[in-house]
């Protein structure tokens, strides 16, 4: 036996269509339940809650050839409602055989318990079908076969009397959509989708995810009128945030410029009176590099003021500041010529030649 598809979260069971009353018969004196029942009108049938619903017992007798599944039959719609809670509902019997007849759909049923059926019958003496319809209403598929005490009952009536829920849950649905309450499983559907194609924009509109397509076009919106306060806004961020970085490049600089010089003059490779056209020449990178190789070829010990009692050295000395202006000099002659260097270069070109 194949079994059906099992139904989308949103598919929804329908009843509420009397199909018709059923009449016991007689057997030898002795009252029993029918075997042939009519489960569905034909054509164009709506319930007293204004739901309009289409019945094809061609169709639906193919559905039921096609399944291979024996449709239950039981009390009060008990397997739509109850048992999907997890209650025990048991049926009374099933479908065998649909034949569609001139005035609707017609079941075989075959009763588990035929001494107890009549009287089953006898108290429920109208037949509801619960079943499956399409977008338009159309019944697609019986999902089983109701004996009921009261005909021609609303749906939403049904469901109160029995404590279902599941009217409300398809009124929660469409709320929790943006939809009316009474939105059709169609009209729910259509939303869902055109939700799922906004839910990227949202987010990276930073909105939450159940964002419409109407707040995603009034962020936009906003944007769009508040596009040269953003602006704006973010050209101050810029400015801040450079400051604040040329301020620690400067910070970095000068510690490094003072490093240089702190050590140059320990060493005695420049006097104080230098300390400040050297730190004028540290401004650039460039002017850094030629102080760092006017230096390295500067030998220590220059120029003693013997006020520590010690002699300054003899030959190889080297004035940096004179070295500085040969080697300014040197990279002006450079760039003349079509040839320029840096400084750095100028300054080791002069320091060869002093050499």
């Amino acid at each position: 036996m194949t079994q059906r598809p099992a139904p989308s979260s949103l598919e929804l069971p329908a009843f509420g269509i009397i199909a018709g009353e059923v009449t016991l018969a007689a057997t030898g004196g002795e009252a029993r339940a029918p075997e042939w029942i009519r489960v569905t009108p034909r054509g164009k049938f709506a319930t007293r809650d204004g739901r309009s619903y289409g019945f094809d017992p061609e169709v639906l007798a193919a559905r039921f050839v096609s399944d291979a599944v024996d449709v239950a039959v039981d009390t009060n719609h008990g397997l739509a409602l109850r048992a999907t809670r997890g209650e025990d509902v048991e049926p009374i019997g099933y479908a065998a055989e649909l034949q569609a007849r001139p005035d609707g759909t017609w079941a075989r049923v075959n009763w588990l318990d035929p001494a107890t059926a009549a009287g089953v019958v006898r108290k429920h003496r109208y037949v509801s079908p619960t079943f499956f319809p399409d977008a338009s209403g159309q019944a697609v598929w019986l999902h089983s076969i109701s004996l009921v005490a009261t005909p021609a009952l609303s749906m939403p009536a049904l469901l109160h009397a029995l404590g279902g829920t599941l009217e409300p849950s398809m009124k929660e649905i469409a709320k929790a959509l943006g939809l009316p309450e009474d939105a059709t499983e169609a009209a729910c559907l259509a939303a869902i989708g055109a939700r799922a194609e906004v839910k990227p924009l949202a987010a990276a509109l930073g909105l939450p995810e159940t964002a419409d397509a109407a707040a995603c076009l009034a962020a936009i919106g906003g944007l769009k009128d508040g596009g040269g306060s953003l602006v704006t806004q973010l050209q101050g961020q810029l400015a801040t945030t450079s400051a604040q970085l040329n301020a620690l490049t400067k910070a970095a600089r000068d510690k490094e410029v003072t490093d240089l010089l702190e050590g140059a003059l320990k060493e005695r490779r420049i006097v104080p009176a230098q300390r400040e056209s050297l730190v004028t020449l540290c401004a650039s990178d460039e002017g850094l590099a030629g102080v760092k190789a006017m230096l390295a070829a500067t030998a220590p010990n220059l120029q003693g003021s013997g006020l520590d009692g010690h002699q300054p050295g003899t030959g190889g000395e080297v004035d940096p500041v004179t070295l500085a202006a040969k080697a300014t000099k040197i990279q002006a002659e450079h760039a003349s010529a079509g040839n320029p260097i840096g400084y750095a270069e100028a300054v080791q070109l002069a320091a060869d030649a002093k050499a």
